[in-house]
């Protein structure tokens, strides 16, 4: 029987070029899952170095210089490889939430394993097609991708105060912005942007505004596809909501914000669809 530790290292090497759905494999010898040779070790640390690099979260992973990574990313691994059976995929999931992440090249390396897992746009399975159970419990093991992708179910506590820490760190801001701008396939991830947005459009007014502008610099042609459907879905007028209710405050008009154009068919859905409501 294949190795845990086989079965795991050969989700990662998917991880970096996902095709197809991700490896099944053995779980055979778990305890390895606890000593992985130096190979692995190196493959995970690529793994955070390039996520990092592709977000652009700088050379020192959001300020998290000491490049400190757990198993939690490799139990994640070996969750996905072991889906086949129930149990013992979501046992190692349940274990890895239970790893303690070592800081934000850990979670940066949590998010390198389950991004192109859940995430069907990149050719990986689609996330629907894996059991809500097991999702969710991925989700629960990694913070940062409850924010980049979306809370587990009763996690979004968690998941706002992660997102407000990111704020902080050296660019944290760039990253989520970045992140939150996209038009995602998924209406459960568009609604979760839509309501951190919300819950930030007072606090961190200046950046929720920042994010409707790069939606607009970079995916207009996109958002502009989800808006003028002819049956729009709620969650695209729920990301919009934010900027709709900002745009309502005759104190502090949208009008003189550089940039920021083209949002106004989106602002009008938000409106309709949430019976003028934006308070």
């Amino acid at each position: 029987m294949t190795t845990a530790l086989e079965t795991a290292n050969r989700v990662l090497v998917w991880c970096g070029r996902p095709s197809g759905p991700p490896p099944l494999g053995g779980m055979g010898e778990t305890t390895g899952l606890a000593a992985p040779e130096p190979g692995t070790l190196a493959r995970l640390r690529d793994m955070a170095a390039h996520t990092g690099a592709r977000l652009g979260a700088g050379r020192s992973r959001l300020g998290d210089d000491g490049c400190r990574l757990g198993l939690g990313a490799l139990l994640l691994a070996a969750a996905v490889g072991a889906r086949g059976d129930r149990k013992v995929a979501l046992r190692l999931a349940e274990a890895a939430a239970e790893t303690p992440g070592r800081g934000w090249t850990d979670q940066l390396c949590r998010y390198a394993v389950l991004r192109p897992v859940l995430e069907p746009r990149r050719g990986a399975v689609s996330a629907f097609q894996l059991e809500p159970a097991l999702i969710d419990a991925l989700l629960r093991a990694a913070t940062l991708t409850q924010v980049l992708h979306r809370p587990a179910d009763g996690t979004d506590g968690v998941a706002v105060g992660t997102a407000a820490e990111l704020l902080s760190r050296p660019r944290g801001p760039a990253v989520l912005a970045g992140v939150l701008a996209a038009p995602h396939p998924d209406a459960a991830v568009r609604r979760w942007r839509g309501e951190l947005l919300d819950r930030f459009r007072h606090a961190h007014r200046s950046f929720v505004i920042d994010v409707y502008v790069l939606a607009r610099l970079r995916h207009a042609a996109e958002w502009d596809r989800l808006v003028g459907a002819d049956r729009p879905d709620p969650s695209t007028a729920r990301y919009w909501a934010p900027l709709a209710a900002i745009d309502a405050d005759p104190a502090r008009p949208l009008a003189a914000r550089p940039f920021l154009d083209g949002h106004q068919s989106a602002v009008a859905l938000a409106r309709a669809l949430n019976g003028g409501n934006l308070t």
